[in-house]
């Protein structure tokens, strides 16, 4: 008999590096996972869309005002201007500022919540959102006035409640001819009214009974149909507003200091209710600009007025200082040129004057490298310049003409300081009568007609990637938990057990398989009948010559499949057992000189097992077992999964007993046995009825005795059992003696950790594992190409 003292060497399998490749043949592997997980998302985002209460955006588009004030000469120092100079960014912050917002809660009334209850179940409310704007009630389908379908509407103009009852949940349901009734949380019923009456009500609270008070204002909707309504406190209403209030300042390419134009827009679950409260919010603001304008030209004018008298005895001084000096010297008039030199001088100081205020203003609306305030500033300096030459002129002059100069050029200046104060003054009063607001509005607040969320194409395809992406990193994680196997020498890695064969993927065995689905009838003939030549088929026959050398004593050196020997097993130092590498499909197990034991000629026990069911170990077996009885040995193929057989269909209208019979006693070995072609090779297959205890019936001693009669009569016996991870039925069967197990894996479908827990198992109840069949291998992945099979080269 063969021996083996093999233990598997289990080390990590190394780190893969084909990357997304290996992503993708994960996620074609387990794309029925991927299909559920994105199905599941993609339903939950229709019923997102179908349950999600639809939200509506009004938005506005305002423009800040920079029209200049009235400038007030020389004195703008100190009493300044009524000019717009307020940036786009400051009035942006004042729209959404607590005193402005607040009062637009309480116009629109927004601290009271309604939201329309009675739609159909799951598709209701998506079907209302069509008719979001109308200001009629939409028809009823089928009849079915009892649910809300678009078009209602509840206005609450009074709603007042205790402290303690904010946030408690009330229900109005519509009656007819505009009657309502208010229920609370409880159902019970707290009050009746009709459209435009106030109707007080007791509210139970945890502190007691308190009083309340509803008005209705409008009501639009079926009898039957309620409504749900709260009241919130002011300070959570303006929480909650600021979350949904917008505003945006576009980008201009302008050589000006800030933009001109703001972005006002709200979010609300009504399309009313969000243009209410945008409007709202805008003339909130602009009445409050236009009394902070006139309350600012009002504080000017007043200071004017203040300053007039003073600028007017100054005037009188300059005038009486000039007509005292004209009678001490004589002098009635002066020389052309000297008249010609004050008006000169008094020009560019009123010139000055002008342009510095106008620098100071070109400072505040455009950029210092902008060409309207370098145009400014440039003049302003030259002004500057003309009045030192002047001066320079002036003081040149006899001492009587300077004298006389300065005192006409302040008599002049004064004039046109108090001339200009009293017109400022005049205009400041127009302007506090009339300010116009810091803030056009360039296109009001309208109620949108379509939803701005949920958008149903922006869910749906979120819906989609989410759960591709989901879908992708399980898939991705539950491959690196099991590091599935994708090549054959990944098994190398991590066990010293060789690989004795490489089976393509047939394809037609998967014709065959998809035939047998189509038509409800499994296949009747096996693929080494059908298709001899098949890549799959000539693989089998190199295990065939593997297995055969191995039981039949053929010595190490003269066997085709040795090239030399693998380092001494570590697990086990003590026994030399070596292992060849790989030739073809074929690699041998050896013990030293020979690899079985020639003298024992009774029929060698060949069991094909897995770690998991699916891994084609039947395909193999079956196939295995014809092309054994092919070189003229007797062969019996026995099914000995006596859960989940699969070989019964080999035999067309087979409906005796087999195995499980046998070892039950209700059937002679014989019986079960039918020849299954014209060779020499027959089957046992697992029974026409599964038993409950198969586990239990494979240890008993009928099972053993069978072996042993059959052993005698047969030259191979190859059994196909259940896999080792799900069942204890293989190790049973692997520790009676078997001649050899060969442990049958799938790429792509077992994974390492699975394939080492299959060798410990085994290994623990003494099995005599003599290698791995790698199958439904996929030749193209990693470069190979062979036409008839995989035949794995020393590497």
């Amino acid at each position: 008999m063969l021996s083996y003292n093999m233990r598997p060497s289990l080390t990590p399998v190394p780190h893969r590096g084909d990357g997304i490749v290996d992503l993708w043949r994960s996620v074609v592997r387990h794309k029925t996972l991927l299909g559920a997980v994105t199905g599941t998302c993609c339903a939950a985002g229709v019923l997102y869309i179908l349950l999600a209460t639809p939200q509506y955006r009004a938005e506005a588009l305002l423009r800040v005002q920079s029209k200049a004030g009235v400038s007030i000469s020389s004195l703008s120092d100190v009493s300044g201007s009524i000019a717009a100079d307020g940036s786009a960014s400051d009035e942006s912050d004042v729209l959404t500022s607590r005193s402005v917002v607040s009062t637009a809660i309480a116009q629109t009334g927004a601290e009271t919540v309604v939201e329309t209850e009675s739609y159909f179940p799951l598709v209701g409310r998506w079907m209302a959102t069509r008719h979001a704007i109308d200001r009629e009630l939409a028809p009823a389908p089928f009849g079915l006035d009892q649910y809300a379908w678009g078009g209602e509407r509840l206005t609450p103009g009074v709603f007042d409640l205790p402290k303690a009852a904010l946030r408690m949940k009330f229900r109005v349901v519509a009656g007819e001819s505009g009657r309502w009734t208010l229920y609370d949380r409880n159902d019970t019923r707290l009050a009746e009214g009709r459209v435009g009456e106030t109707v007080p009500f007791q509210v139970a609270t945890p502190e007691g009974q308190a009083p309340g008070e509803l008005r209705i204002d409008a009501l639009r909707a079926r009898p039957g149909v309620s409504f749900q309504i709260t009241k919130y406190s002011q300070q959570m209403t303006f929480d909650n507003v600021l979350q949904r209030l917008r505003t945006s300042i576009p980008p201009r390419e302008s050589s000006l200091r800030d933009p001109a134009l703001i972005h006002l827009s709200y979010q609300a679950d009504s399309p009313f209710e969000a243009q209410a409260m945008v409007n709202a919010i805008i003339k909130t603001y602009q009445q409050r600009d236009i009394e902070r304008r006139a309350a600012q030209a009002q504080t000017s004018l007043d200071f004017l007025r203040q300053r007039l008298p003073a600028l007017k005895q100054d005037l009188e001084r300059a005038e009486g200082r000039l007509n005292a000096f004209r009678t001490q010297t004589g002098t009635v008039d002066m020389q052309q040129q000297n008249v010609a030199l004050i008006a000169r001088m008094s020009s560019l100081e009123e010139r000055q004057t002008t342009l510095q205020l106008a620098l100071d203003a070109a400072q505040h609306r455009y950029r210092p490298e902008s060409d309207q305030y370098q145009s400014a500033l440039t003049q302003l300096n030259q002004v500057k310049r003309e009045i030192g030459e002047a001066s320079k002129t002036a003081a040149a002059l006899p001492t009587i003409q300077r004298q006389y100069v300065e005192l006409a050029r302040d008599v002049a200046v004064t004039t046109q300081l108090y001339t200009s104060v009293l017109t400022n003054a005049q205009q400041l009063e127009v302007a506090a009568a009339s300010t116009p607001p810091g803030i056009a509005v360039v296109d009001w607040a309208v109620a949108p007609e379509k939803q701005s969320w949920p958008r149903q194409w922006i869910v749906l395809l979120g819906s989609i990637f989410g759960g591709l992406f989901l879908s992708t990193v399980s898939i991705y994680l539950i491959a690196l938990h099991r590091r599935e196997l994708r090549s054959p020498e990944e098994i190398d890695h991590f066990s010293q057990v060789p690989r004795l064969a490489v089976i393509a993927r047939s394809t037609a065995q998967l014709r065959q398989d998809v035939r047998a689905l189509t038509h409800n009838a499994a296949p009747a003939k096996l693929l080494a009948m059908t298709s001899p030549t098949d890549p799959s088929v000539e693989a089998l026959r190199s295990l065939r010559s593997s297995v055969r050398a191995m039981l039949s004593g053929v010595p190490i050196a003269n066997h085709p499949g040795f090239h030399g020997l693998n380092p001494i097993n570590p697990l086990n130092p003590m026994n030399p057992m070596a292992l060849s590498h790989a030739v073809g499909n074929t690699v041998t197990v050896m013990n030293p000189g020979y690899v079985a034991d020639a003298t024992d000629a009774s029929g060698r026990v060949i069991l094909f097992t897995g770690p998991t069911q699916g891994v084609g170990k039947s395909f193999v077996s079956s196939n295995f077992a014809y092309l054994l009885a092919e070189t003229r040995a007797s062969v019996l193929l026995i099914d000995a999964d006596m859960r989940q057989g699969r070989l019964r269909h080999l035999v067309d209208g087979r409906e005796g007993p087999g195995l499980a019979e046998v070892l039950a006693g209700t059937a002679h070995v014989e019986d079960a046995i039918v020849p299954l072609g014209n060779g020499g090779l027959s089957m046992m297959d697992a029974g026409a009825e599964y038993p409950e205890n198969p586990a239990e019936l494979l240890t008993r001693p009928a099972f053993q005795d069978m072996m042993a009669m059959l052993r005698d009569i047969y030259d191979y016996i190859v059994i196909d059992s259940p896999p080792v991870l799900p069942v204890s039925d293989a190790l049973s069967i692997a520790m009676q003696n078997c001649d050899l197990v060969l442990l049958v894996s799938r790429a792509d479908r077992t994974g390492a950790r699975q394939l080492e827990e299959t060798l410990r198992r085994l290994e623990n109840v003494g099995a005599k594992v003599g290698g791995h069949v790698f199958n439904g291998f996929a030749p193209g992945r990693y470069g190979a190409r062979e036409e008839y099979g995989i035949r794995t080269s020393a590497r």
